[in-house]
């Protein structure tokens, strides 16, 4: 079978997650500092002077870049890794089920389904419940790979929910 997350991948998305947050740190700190330094600036200027309004506009834009860049730059990437991070940790770790499917179509349109970009495969299934076979959608990865699945291919897949873990394509 191939398959599509391994452990090692999971320790790379959390160092990745811990290397962003220790730069968000870092870049806190520095605009800390220099907003600390502005305002010891600007109280030892005496009042009246023409320098206490530059200092004081000075202050706000370093406020207003700060917590524009760090929610447009941080936020979102750390949410983004976050997600994934907790996808390959079940993805590896979870509830997973082996299943015999047949492929009824293949659909090549990207989908975003929790924050990923998919692509889906409808396949053909066994269902103990329906006592019949059904059709099921099955999302993967689009950054991997699965090859080349045409229709009617007889393919192994470990799901987790409905994403595709590991597959293996059958020969007839």
């Amino acid at each position: 079978m191939t398959e599509f997350y391994s452990a090692s991948e999971y320790l790379t998305i959390k160092n990745s997650k811990r290397n962003l947050l220790i730069g968000y740190f870092i870049s806190l700190a520095v605009c800390l500092a220099i907003i600390v330094a502005i305002m010891i600036i600007y109280a030892n200027e005496p009042y009246g002077t023409s320098l206490r309004t530059p200092f004081l506009i000075a202050l706000i834009a370093i406020i207003v870049l700060f917590v524009t860049y760090s929610f447009v730059f941080f936020s979102i990437k750390i949410g983004r890794l976050k997600k994934y991070q907790y996808f390959v940790y079940y993805a590896i770790y979870g509830r997973t089920e082996t299943t015999k499917a047949t492929v009824v179509a293949v659909n090549n349109s990207i989908t975003d389904i929790g924050g990923f970009d998919c692509r889906s495969l409808d396949v053909l299934v066994w269902s103990d419940i329906e006592n019949d076979y059904v059709t099921r959608l099955v999302y993967y990865d689009v950054e991997k790979d699965i090859g080349d699945v045409k229709v009617d291919d007889v393919l192994t897949l470990k799901l987790s929910s409905n994403y595709v873990v590991a597959f293996k394509k059958e020969n007839l």
